[in-house]
């Protein structure tokens, strides 16, 4: 792979990091001010969890991703290509779980 694709994995993996670090913030002020009595309101820590899982696997992607881009030629270094690939499927899963639970404790408290 080379530089520019990199780039455009960063650019990708930003977004997710962007929407879930926003997503749990948003939950946290949901939480403390706005829903008093919430129903399913295990569905927000799953939310939550969800998009901590997210970010995490973004940060492991970015890291595995700049140690190869430290070093694109050492062929020693193929575990940080597994691990990035891991990460982008964390970032997937955990944003995956963050939305539907939201999306599902919306409808549930829905008047």
């Amino acid at each position: 792979m080379n530089e520019n694709h990199y780039n455009k994995v960063f650019d990708y993996l930003k977004h997710f990091t962007t929407l879930s670090s926003g997503s749990v913030l948003l939950l946290a002020t949901l939480l403390d001010k706005v829903i008093k009595s919430p129903r399913c309101s295990y569905l927000i820590y799953f939310s939550i969890i969800g998009f901590l899982i997210s970010i995490i696997g973004a940060m492991a992607t970015y890291t595995f991703g700049i140690s190869k881009l430290a070093n694109p030629n050492d062929k020693s270094q193929g575990w940080q290509e597994t691990l990035g690939g891991l990460g982008i499927l964390m970032t997937w899963v955990g944003f995956l779980i963050g939305i539907i639970s939201i999306g599902i404790f919306t409808i549930m408290n829905h008047s």
